[in-house]
Order: structure tokens, then C-alpha cells, then sequence
């Protein structure tokens, strides 16, 4: 597994798709799609990945056999890390 610092549009596109599949996957049967389709815009898109990642944020994308598999973000504010975001697609 290779895990790499998010620094390209590629990049973050290729995590928006990933939380395409894992929020549909894991989140529809408890919330909806309607509700999927609303956080996935506001939270996980690819526009809003950007502007956090020029505020601050750092994401990172994991891949295993160069196929993307997970992600995260971090934001650091003085001494405190802050864990934004965590996920992982449920085969891996």
C-alpha cells in the first residue's frame, strides 16, 4: 500500500470518486440517498476538496496496486491536529 500527499486535480478527483462509492456504500442505507448526495457535495466534492485543501488541509489518498483504496485529511492549527476525514473502501 502507497500512501501519497494530495498536490494534483487527478489526485482529487480520484477522491471524490472514492467517497462517491464508500458514502453510497456504507451511509445510504442508514441516511438516504437524497442525504448521501447532499453531504457528498457539501463535504466531498471535488470544488469543496480544493478550497480546504488552499486553507490548510492536507489529504492524502491511499492506493494498493495503484488502484486508490482510501483517504484521509488533517488540518493543523498550532499544537493540534485536527483528523477530518478517514475512510477506506470496505474491501481493503
Amino acid at each position: 500500500m502507497i500512501i501519497k500527499i494530495v498536490s494534483d486535480k487527478e489526485q482529487i478527483k480520484a477522491i471524490a470518486a472514492l467517497a462517491h462509492k464508500i458514502w453510497h456504500e456504507h451511509y445510504r442505507p442508514i441516511i438516504g440517498t437524497r442525504q448521501v448526495e447532499y453531504m457528498l457535495k457539501k463535504f466531498q466534492s471535488v470544488e469543496v476538496i480544493s478550497e480546504q485543501i488552499n486553507s490548510g488541509y492536507f489529504y492524502f489518498l491511499s492506493a494498493h496496486d495503484n488502484e486508490p483504496i482510501g483517504y484521509m485529511s488533517m488540518h493543523i492549527n498550532g499544537k493540534e491536529l485536527f483528523l477530518s476525514k478517514f475512510y477506506v473502501e470496505s474491501s481493503h
